[in-house]
């Protein structure tokens, strides 16, 4: 058994402890081989595609979507992100080898992005003004993604009312994505490990602060695409401080600092904490900190601002 298995066998146990209503099971990689993949869910849900965990699930992303797809099951409704054609492919044959619905967020409901938020317009709910205090775009197409999910349940049958829904959407709270931690400097936390998920933050970084204001502290682990996603980070922040997180998988901060790119000046700090420290002190009290490249790294960092304890992580 793989720690992954133990863990996701050990809440499914708990839930079923605490007679849970309802659990969000998210995979651990994939889908089609995944622990999480044991279970029949009442709605099935694809995000956003992109190119992750190539030496296991394939190198394109046409590959990556028929592991992804191995959580479509028959009868159950399947809500899907918008995908490249190529992925959207692949996510219509399997459907159609169920005989399932597949109901693809911008085809089949409608959304729009607003000053605060969105609006969404699916089969039977119609919302002008749904604010969505998550920051970054890719924030609004997941909570289009989420509102069809609760709809798609309610439509089922399931006790989902459209008031509930859209306050469960502008009451969210997402620790370690794009979470702002302290000011002067700004710096904000971000688990991004992915050249799509990177390039999300580095449109969000271009927004809030110039290119030479913002230091990176990057941690990574091997299995990644690390040089591509080093170089979309290397977009938005002209200095780097790579470090290393303890994990079986992390890669050294000097192997990262070698595949950071020619256009970043690069410094290598092995201890976290200090790097942040650094980074801090190059970026000044108007310059912006962006800590990315592992959720390892997010975690040990939350420690240092208090959030060590789930009380504390949601206050």
């Amino acid at each position: 058994l793989t720690f992954f298995d133990v863990w996701t066998a050990l809440a499914f146990d708990h839930f079923t402890r605490k007679a849970v209503d309802a659990s969000v099971i998210e995979v651990g990689m994939g889908g089609r081989l995944d622990s999480t993949n044991v279970i029949t869910p009442a709605v099935s849900v694809i995000t956003s595609i992109g190119i992750d965990h190539s030496d296991k699930l394939g190198k394109t992303s046409s590959e990556i979507a028929y592991e992804k797809a191995g959580i479509i099951k028959q009868g159950v409704p399947v809500v899907s992100a918008p995908q490249e054609p190529a992925v959207q492919r692949v996510l219509e044959e399997e459907a159609e080898k169920v005989g399932t619905r597949l109901l693809v967020v911008g085809r089949d409901v409608k959304w729009k992005k607003e000053k605060n938020g969105i609006s969404y317009c699916g089969s039977k709910w119609s919302f002008d003004d749904i604010s969505v205090p998550l920051e970054g775009s890719m924030q609004l197409i997941n909570a289009a993604v989420a509102m069809t999910a609760l709809e798609t349940l309610a439509s089922e049958g399931y006790p989902v009312d459209p008031d509930s829904a859209r306050n469960g959407i502008e009451t969210v709270r997402w620790p370690g994505r794009l979470e702002s931690v302290s000011t002067n400097p700004d710096i904000v936390l971000d688990g991004a490990c992915n050249p799509a998920a990177m390039r999300m933050i580095t449109e969000f970084l271009l927004s809030r602060s110039p290119r030479d204001k913002t230091v990176a502290v990057a941690a990574m682990c091997c299995d990644k695409e690390v040089t591509e996603v080093l170089e979309i980070l290397g977009n938005a922040a002209s200095r780097f401080i790579v470090t290393q997180i303890k994990n079986p998988r992390a890669m050294s901060a000097r192997e990262l600092a070698e595949q950071s790119p020619d256009t970043v000046e690069v410094t290598i700090e092995p201890e976290p904490l200090r790097a942040v420290e650094k980074a801090i002190s190059m970026a000044g009290r108007d310059g912006l900190v962006i800590i990315t490249g592992s959720l390892y790294l997010v975690g040990d960092v939350m420690k240092k601002y208090g959030k060590d304890t789930i009380e504390n992580i949601f206050t």
